[in-house]
């Protein structure tokens, strides 16, 4: 005897009704986690390195991209992604000051030679020099 389902669609459905009243659940969740965010992804970074190499082994980044394809990826871009950059810019403006700001200032400190004559190779060198010191501010070799 074959297995007896219901429509596919009933299940879409509940999907749909039981997430959307799972806001205050969610909001619960992340304000009374069971541990810390910040321990467990710490704690779980081995897990993580091996789910990422066996992601890349077995290429499933870009089997999913072939499988979703263009027009999966344009409609999640325009019917999510258009409603939530200008909030998610708005939250995270502070943070790219707060980690903006040290470069800014070891880079403001950086002492540019003087400018040569349009077009002179002294001129090439200074955004290497602006470039070099905005990599070393950030930490970076």
């Amino acid at each position: 005897m074959a297995i007896q389902f219901k429509p596919i669609a009933s299940y879409g459905d509940k999907y749909k009704r039981r997430a959307s009243v799972a806001g205050p659940d969610y909001t619960a969740g992340v304000q009374n986690p069971r541990k810390p965010w910040d321990q467990a992804a710490i704690q779980g970074e081995a897990n993580f390195a091996a789910g990422m190499q066996a992601a890349i082994a077995g290429k499933t980044r870009s089997l999913g991209i072939q499988k979703a394809g263009n027009a999966k990826w344009a409609e999640g871009a325009m019917v999510k992604g258009a409603v939530r950059f200008g909030p998610g810019v708005d939250l995270g403006s502070k943070y790219y000051e707060q980690n903006l700001a040290p470069i800014h200032q070891k880079v403001a400190a950086t002492t540019l030679p003087p400018r040569g004559p349009k077009g002179s190779e002294a001129n090439f060198q200074i955004p290497a020099i602006v470039a070099r010191a905005m990599r070393a501010a950030s930490g970076k070799k």
